[in-house]
């Protein structure tokens, strides 16, 4: 039933027609629709493309190399959630990755993937930072 609905949003795409899909699936949402609205208690939080929402998380990087990665990342602009096992690394990363690749090369990295954010990961991210600026404002 999934696959004869998603061809059937498709068929409908191809022809000119819009979709408004409500779900909770969003790896359906990401691979069927051209803009995405986010809603949160009642209010629209966010909208656009996936491309013009990629503000809202940061990328994934991971590295492995011959050697440790250096202890520097932590320190590096933009880089967060580090976390070292071996000679595996992975990291977020906000705005410019060359800082990050400097101290890389340093470890001599054998492979390397950065990759954008899906949609799950904006929406947590989103949620994420509402609810922190809720908690702040609460406080004080």
């Amino acid at each position: 039933m999934e696959q004869a609905f998603r061809e059937s949003v498709l068929e409908a795409k191809d022809n000119g027609q819009s979709v408004f899909l409500s779900s909770h699936v969003l790896s359906e949402a990401e691979a069927l629709c051209d803009r995405i609205a986010i809603l949160r208690a009642g209010r629209l939080a966010e909208i656009g493309t996936l491309a013009q929402m990629r503000h809202l998380s940061a990328v994934t990087v991971e590295a492995s190399s011959r050697d440790p990665p250096p202890p520097a990342v932590d320190r590096v602009a933009g880089v967060s959630a580090v976390q070292v096992a071996g000679h595996h690394l992975t990291c977020q990363v906000r705005g410019p990755i060359d800082d990050l690749l400097t101290v890389l090369a340093a470890s001599h990295p054998e492979t390397l993937l950065s990759r954008e954010p899906s949609l799950e990961e904006l929406f947590l991210s989103l949620y994420g930072e509402q609810e922190r600026a809720n908690n702040e404002a609460q406080r004080g």
